[in-house]
């Protein structure tokens, strides 16, 4: 089950504050220059080219860990690449007239829209909004498979997050008209000893 109820159809366009997990230098850039829905054009994500919000603290936070330790890998160091959090606030009644889609359960539609959105490129997109689980962070290792068996069946179990004991949603915003109304609340970069007391919570 997602981190919010998944009994409660449309709880993403009543929930107002969202959290955005990223590296330090991207969190400056979000307060600069606004929420920017196609800032990472290189990437494939679950729902595609978008600015991806969690609305549980905790995973951002793990995801501006994950972030910041790719930049390492990279040989990528400085204070622009620590993790930060970006915290967000969207106006009640915002997302009531989008051209939304939600995913409530991990089930077969919802691994045929990441499939998609992980395989395809330069799709012309008329959705605005897109909310449900985030996917297995074993991805790669998925769509090869799939490429072998050709079963959305397995596909979807491999993806289906394993690693919690809950599952975490992911909003994502497509639309820029959408995000040039998010209003941002906070940015912090995050100390050592908060990220390791957030990633054991």
């Amino acid at each position: 089950m997602l981190s919010v109820d998944p009994h409660s159809e449309n709880y993403y366009k009543r929930h107002q504050i969202w959290y955005h997990g990223t590296t330090w230098d991207n969190a400056l850039s979000t307060q600069k220059n606004g929420v920017v829905s196609n800032w990472n054009k290189k990437a494939k994500e679950d729902f595609g080219l978008a600015f991806y919000l969690n609305s549980n603290r905790d995973q951002a936070v793990r995801w501006a860990r994950l972030s910041a330790s790719r930049q390492f890998r990279l040989g990528i160091t400085g204070k622009g690449t620590l993790p930060a959090l970006v915290t967000v606030r969207f106006d009640e009644g915002l997302l009531d007239e989008t051209i939304s889609k939600e995913f409530a359960l991990c089930n077969e539609e919802w691994a045929q829209e990441i499939l998609k959105n992980r395989t395809m490129s330069n799709m012309k997109r008329t959705i605005e909004v897109e909310y449900g689980p985030v996917a297995d962070g074993k991805i790669t290792d998925a769509l090869k498979k799939y490429q072998r068996t050709m079963s959305i069946e397995g596909f979807k179990d491999l993806i289906s997050n394993s690693k919690f004991e809950r599952r975490y949603d992911q909003l994502a915003l497509i639309s820029q008209h959408i995000c040039n109304q998010i209003k941002t609340v906070t940015i912090k970069q995050l100390t050592k000893e908060e990220n390791e007391n957030e990633f054991n919570n």
